[in-house]
């Protein structure tokens, strides 16, 4: 089984991040500052742990909405927090699409690639509309929405911050 696997709030916390929020959100281009400081966020130890735990059996794939810009930090970021090895899939500098759209475009090119069906894997995530749309397409998928720890998410849809 793929295990596909959020990074910011999902595995790490970013709330110091909160001030690089950028206005106009529609932008991929946009969320350059933010993004950059992704080198200070604080990893969600045991939530790493489990991961650690699921990949002895299963392979894990990071999906981010962060742009590839971030590929070489990005990848640093989860060897130094002792994630498990696994490919990172991140979105073009002009991906302008949502999250939602993103990632489960991402999920179903990696399953084709792998010549898996959409049963036989594990999506990973704080944000419930990434996990609502990919529950809809793949409704034999196991989905695991964890509370968020993503400052722009909680910014956008502030009712998960009592919710999750």
């Amino acid at each position: 089984m793929i295990i596909f696997c959020d990074i910011d709030g999902t595995l790490f916390n970013n709330h110091h991040r909160a001030r690089a929020i950028p206005k106009d959100r529609s932008n991929t281009a946009n969320w350059h500052e933010f993004n950059a400081l992704h080198i200070y966020d604080e990893a969600i130890t045991h939530r790493i742990q489990l991961l650690n735990f699921l990949a002895m059996e299963h392979m894990v794939i990071y999906l981010t909405s962060r742009t590839d810009y971030f590929h070489g930090s990005s990848k640093a970021q989860l060897n130094m927090s002792k994630c498990p090895p696994g490919p990172l899939v991140m979105r073009g500098v002009d991906e302008h699409r949502s999250s939602a759209e993103f990632k489960l475009d991402a999920i179903e090119r990696e399953l084709a690639c792998r010549g898996l069906n959409g049963d036989r894997f594990m999506l990973i995530d704080d944000d419930k509309h990434v996990c609502d749309a990919v529950a809809a397409r793949y409704p034999m998928a196991r989905i695991i929405k964890v509370p968020s720890q993503c400052c722009a998410y909680l910014a956008i849809n502030p009712e998960a911050a009592n919710n999750d």
